[in-house]
């Protein structure tokens, strides 16, 4: 069943774009929602259908929006993957992912992700930016584990949303690198974007570069690598995993950017199954309340074992 709404623009969106506007009229769209609407003929303003996302609206527009229902994927079937709540009221969820489980299904992929899971666990969530991707505002790669928040609503989802576009996410994460480092805390200033080779792959080395600025400070050294506290000003898919890369110190466990996967530890042989990345904590505006919430993880067993091992 579809929704229909109808605002007038506030003086604060005068000169805005229309998409922009549209995600902050309390309708519960993100932004990129609010353009596929746009671009889909399902918003007017002032009775005229427009259809372009960067149309200027100005104070006292009257924005009328049709918002479709969106139908659950047929992809998506609630499966029973297991992994720990951390937090959980009528707007959000937050869950320490564990590692090895992808957050949400591509196309074509029968795989078990953290989206099957939540779709066993909760009646309720957000319809996403993307079918496949019912409640899920950000993501960790397959093999990083920690704090992720999950939108219950389409309005926590689109507060929450430009909460990490503009960067007011406090995002850090324990990591586990290869070597030692001699400063005690460092700024890695590097733009990145996909490999132009290798199309798995983000690099320094771009034809595409976008801005990505990564803090760390020394926690721990350790037999032949360091333990490190981490904290992303940005969000770039393999931030961590490529700056560290990039100054000669990959995780470990990384084999993708150059990380070991097997130690030799006194005449010992020492497996190290993925990378060494936990997002241990998360703070943010609650999308409701307003008020700032934060949420920690334990670092998971396998990176405990492993930093146990490498005590010096």
């Amino acid at each position: 069943m579809n929704r229909e709404e109808s605002r007038t623009v506030p003086p604060d969106l005068h000169g805005q774009r229309l998409d922009v506007a549209l995600a902050k009229m309390g309708l519960g769209l993100s932004r990129s929602r609010a353009k596929s609407l746009i671009e889909a003929g399902l918003v007017a303003v002032n009775d005229e259908v427009i259809k372009k996302a960067r149309r200027i609206v100005k104070s006292g527009d009257k924005v009328s929006v049709t918002i479709p229902e969106r139908e659950p994927s047929e992809n998506i079937s609630p499966r029973p993957i297991e992994f720990n709540v951390l937090y959980e009221d009528n707007s959000i969820v937050v869950v320490d992912k564990p590692p090895g489980i992808t957050v949400y299904p591509g196309a074509g992929r029968e795989e078990e992700t953290l989206v099957h899971g939540l779709l066993h666990h909760f009646k309720g969530l957000s319809s996403g930016y993307e079918p496949l991707r019912p409640g899920i505002v950000h993501r960790l790669d397959k093999d990083t584990s920690g704090v992720m928040v999950i939108a219950k609503t389409d309005q926590a989802h689109a507060v929450l949303g430009e909460l990490f576009k503009e960067r007011r996410v406090k995002k850090e994460y324990l990591a586990i690198c290869r070597g030692h480092l001699e400063d005690e805390c460092g700024r890695i200033d590097y733009a990145i974007g996909r490999h132009p080779v290798h199309r798995k792959k983000m690099s320094i080395l771009t034809r595409s570069p976008r801005p990505a600025i990564t803090l760390w400070e020394k926690l721990e050294s350790l037999y032949g690598a360091t333990l490190l506290k981490v904290r992303i000003l940005t969000g770039r898919t393999h931030q961590i995993r490529v700056h560290m890369a990039a100054i000669g110190h990959p995780l470990l466990g990384d084999r993708l950017y150059g990380g070991p996967s097997r130690l030799q530890l006194k005449g010992e042989g020492l497996e190290i199954p993925r990378q060494m990345l936990h997002a241990f904590r998360l703070s943010f505006l609650h999308p409701t309340s307003g008020k700032q919430v934060q949420f920690e993880a334990p670092m998971p067993m396998d990176m405990r074992s492993l930093l146990e091992r490498l005590r010096l």
